[in-house]
């Protein structure tokens, strides 16, 4: 037999509790509360206090967890797509602006882990050979040409 309070009933009287409070009537927002420091050390010193917020937040930190196994479980799906994507556009870069030592790099949400399923793939272009600025802005140009004519993009 689980010991109450189980975690399912506090947290539906938690949400059962919260729905019943009109957070407007009760504070308006144009009062500035600033929570007594005795007061506030006192409710933290309530078990039942403690208790229910020890317990809200363990289960909201499994949640946060699962999110982020399930995002990336997704993300990981996409992972032979994206190299695709990534070699491909290394591959015409190299060819359309003829120099070997391009390398294309990923950054951004991809590489720190913070990618969604919906996230782009950032990336740049490094190893141009790139002698002045017109130079620069005629190799911009091929690019965007040979990507634009890859139906993908």
């Amino acid at each position: 037999m689980q010991a109450f309070p189980r975690e399912e009933d506090i947290i539906f009287a938690a949400g059962l509790i919260v729905s019943k409070i009109d957070f407007e009537k009760l504070i308006p927002p144009e009062v500035d509360i600033i929570l007594n420091a005795n007061v506030k050390k006192e409710m933290e010193a309530d078990p039942v206090y403690k208790m229910l917020e020890d317990r809200f937040y363990k289960v909201f930190d499994q949640h946060i967890v699962d999110h982020t196994y399930e995002i990336q479980a997704k993300i990981e799906g996409f992972k032979a797509e994206r190299a695709f994507v990534h070699k491909r556009i290394e591959n015409i870069a190299k060819t359309e602006l003829n120099c070997e030592r391009i390398v294309v790099k990923i950054f951004g949400s991809l590489i720190t882990g913070l990618a969604l399923e919906s996230s782009d793939m950032d990336m740049a272009i490094t190893g141009l050979e790139i002698t002045d600025r017109q130079t620069l802005i005629e190799d911009m140009r091929t690019l965007t040409q040979a990507l634009n004519s890859w139906d993908l993009i």
